[in-house]
């Protein structure tokens, strides 16, 4: 038989072994929103390409459970270059060929526990 306790977002499984208690421990993750300004301008220079390449890295990457993408028509900073956010950090200077070292640094350095 499994047993499990939930205290403050964490989850604790365990089996009962004589009068031991066995506990391992899943965290709840949060998902991680990345966001893709697709506005016309972020768009026209690079966001529309970097869009689909962005849908395949979470696809290829099993990350489709932890990952929350989304665009937005515009997010305001049409005078920088084409960006990102992830987790409300902005990104600027994204394009097809340095999108998915932009990713990888991200989700290779996110703690995961």
């Amino acid at each position: 038989m499994i047993y499990w306790v939930e205290n403050k977002g964490v989850v604790f499984f365990g089996t009962p072994i004589g009068y031991r208690f066995c506990v391992f421990e899943l965290l709840m993750m949060e998902k991680i929103r990345i966001v893709i300004c697709l506005g016309s301008s972020c768009f026209s220079r690079g966001n529309g390409k970097v869009l689909p390449i962005i849908k395949r890295y979470i696809s290829e990457n099993y990350l489709d459970e932890r990952v929350d993408f989304r665009g937005e028509l515009c997010s305001g900073n049409c005078k920088g270059d084409p960006h990102i956010r992830i987790n409300g950090e902005f990104i600027y200077g994204v394009n097809e060929s340095n999108i998915k070292s932009i990713l990888d640094k991200y989700f290779l350095t996110a703690k995961v526990s």
